[in-house]
């Protein structure tokens, strides 16, 4: 999960305990609606993926950040032997507006155009540690905003917890979360 009960209970101000298993239920439903929105799954995870190359000497993956690539592929015969590998050397990944975007720059030649004759294996996304900071509280957001206007009257709320997170109108939160998740989105989508 890419939030915790603890994250939420914390933002804002939830003491009881005995709703645990439902909060755990929302942040479960709500990462599961972020990632089919984002059209990208977040956590840190080895992926294999095949691309259409384009003729030009780029790629957009669909996961990011990349902390890794393991292999690349260029082969219109989709065998990708040996012989059809990228060094990953002449691969550099970059960010757009501080975000890594999960764009690969072939600095040495271009992806051959062809149907699914990319392969590449890489490792990308967050783990607790590089989460960013306005992602988590997004998430947070909408954890609340359903716990708000699904069980408002069972939790005591604070109208402002603890992260300053404001909590009187679930519209509010859902329109924050959204408008910083929006960022996040697969490029791919």
């Amino acid at each position: 999960m890419l939030i915790k009960l603890d994250d939420v209970k914390q933002a804002f101000t939830i003491e009881e305990k005995d709703q645990d298993n439902n909060i755990n239920q929302i942040i479960q439903a709500v990462e599961a609606e972020v990632k089919n929105r984002c059209g990208r799954s977040f956590e840190t995870a080895e992926r294999t993926e095949y691309y259409n190359g384009d003729g030009t000497d780029e790629l957009i993956v669909k996961e990011y950040p990349i902390t890794a690539i393991d292999s690349v592929y260029d082969d219109t015969d989709r065998v990708y032997g040996v012989d059809t590998a990228i060094t990953v050397a002449d691969l550099v990944y970059g960010e757009i507006d501080g975000i890594s975007a999960g764009i690969i720059d072939y600095t040495e030649g271009v992806f051959m155009n062809g149907t699914k004759n990319i392969k590449i294996t890489y490792t990308a996304g967050y783990t607790a540690a590089n989460m960013p900071a306005d992602l988590k509280m997004s998430l947070i957001k909408l954890v609340g905003a359903d716990l708000l206007e699904n069980n408002g009257a069972i939790f005591a709320i604070s109208s402002e917890g603890a992260d300053g997170v404001a909590a009187d109108r679930p519209g509010r939160l859902r329109k924050q979360a959204w408008k910083i998740l929006n960022r996040y989105r697969s490029r791919r989508i």
